[in-house]
């Protein structure tokens, strides 16, 4: 193959793997140009964003259509959040601060009072009646749904952006100028954490933990920071972008969503490895998903967009009799990350037990390495290629074919591997 059909089979080749890209993230249609800062889900259907001049949004579809609904204000709104279907709150920042309540799935809301005059930008309950909210060097903290709200000493007076609590008693706060604080007693003490030097004075932006232990920070510079340790200690990930992160969620362990002010960034691995998944022309400042399957990210100028798990939308599933998901159909499906350097995962699914064959092969049809030659059950099913031969040296970078057998059904697929 010569250069320039190659350089011609990447470009194109790129376009394709664009397209796919896009095809996960798709953009809804809003009924506002007003930022939109913060989205919750208390399920697939049911969705709520909030945003500028008192934009509160609502879907009970997952984003096929959504309705603007009164707020009660017209202050920009920050943040949102549901326990159950029926409550939540909201907060946002006007001459004083302004914290909406619903019992009734958000056909009412009421204003709490807060004892400090401050601008709210982030809410966090546990529970239906033990909360917080973060703002301006402040905190404040409910045990009763918010009918009484305490203020808390926070030993700062700089910006806070983040309030996450794992439990009534942990929980941690960040904020601008490297603010790190960390409670083990509901916020009665709050402890100063460091962040991680040379970039002490990071804006962080919001903070997430998958347990007691397991925390993310978003930051700016495109850093992240991990903690293992219930926040004592926080480690800094380098993502690879200098953009400021504002929004991190994961939905376990391992799958994990960082928006920042134009990109998606996407883990499978519990953070070990960030793989950019979307770029949009617009900045993004919330991402939140329900399940595996179902995400959304909102942002400037009114944007919504809708994350759908490939292999759900392509195969549909069903259950066996273990209350295991399964596909209805065999498809084979998009490898990730691609292009990719050293490794990429190919994902494929079984409809029914078969004999599978999966193998690689170059631009001229020789083959390059089988990675799977073996019955399977049904179900879902990935490998992972690291980009070497069946002798296992590595194979130079360019366009490879990647196609599998499994009884009556065949498919093929592309790659490219970038060293």
């Amino acid at each position: 193959m010569t250069l320039k059909k190659l350089l011609f089979g990447i470009v194109s080749f790129c376009s394709a793997v664009t397209a796919f890209a896009q095809g996960e993230w798709i953009q809804q249609t809003s009924p506002t140009v007003s930022t939109l800062s913060s989205i919750h889900a208390t399920d697939s259907n049911d969705v709520w964003a909030v945003g500028g001049f008192g934009v509160l949004l609502h879907t009970t579809d997952g984003g096929d259509v959504w309705t603007q609904e009164a707020a009660g204000t017209n202050t920009l709104l920050r943040s949102i959040q549901f326990v159950d279907a029926s409550t939540g709150w909201m907060v946002g920042a006007d001459t004083v601060a302004v914290i909406l309540h619903t019992t009734d799935s958000g056909l009412s809301w009421s204003h709490q009072t807060s004892p400090a005059v401050f601008g709210p930008n982030s809410v966090h309950f546990v529970d239906s009646q033990n909360g917080w909210v973060v703002g301006s060097g402040t905190i404040i903290h409910t045990t009763d749904g918010g009918a009484v709200w305490i203020q808390q000493t926070s030993g700062t007076t700089v910006h806070l952006f983040s309030v996450y609590f794992s439990d009534v008693e942990r929980g941690c706060v960040v904020g601008d100028e490297g603010i790190i604080l960390r409670t083990t007693n509901g916020g009665t003490e709050w402890e100063r954490i460091p962040t991680p030097p040379p970039y002490t004075s990071s804006l962080h932006s919001s903070v997430y933990f998958t347990d007691v232990n397991h925390g993310w920070i978003a930051s700016q510079g495109g850093r992240l920071y991990n903690s293992t340790d219930g926040g004592v200690v926080w480690t800094e990930h380098q993502v690879g972008t200098l953009k400021q992160f504002y929004s991190i969620y994961f939905v376990d362990a391992v799958n994990g969503w960082v928006v920042s002010d134009s990109e998606i960034f996407h883990t499978r691995d519990g953070g070990a490895q960030w793989n950019r998944q979307y770029r949009v022309p617009s900045e993004l400042y919330s991402v939140f998903f329900a399940g595996l399957n179902h995400g959304w990210t909102v942002g400037e100028n009114g944007i919504i967009l809708h994350y759908q798990n490939v292999t759900s939308a392509i195969q549909g599933e069903d259950l066996d009799d273990e209350g295991r998901h399964l596909p209805v159909t065999t498809a084979l499906l998009e490898n990730y990350p691609n292009p990719f350097n050293p490794s990429t995962t190919i994902r494929y699914a079984l409809s029914e037990d078969s004999h599978v064959a999966l193998k690689v092969y170059n631009m001229l049809g020789q083959l390059v390495a089988t990675l799977v030659d073996e019955p399977q059950s049904e179900g879902y099913e990935s490998v992972v290629w690291s980009g070497q031969n069946d002798l296992r040296a590595g194979v130079a970078s360019g366009i490879y074919i990647y196609r599998i057998s499994a009884g009556r059904f065949s498919a093929t697929k592309r790659m490219l591997l970038l060293k």
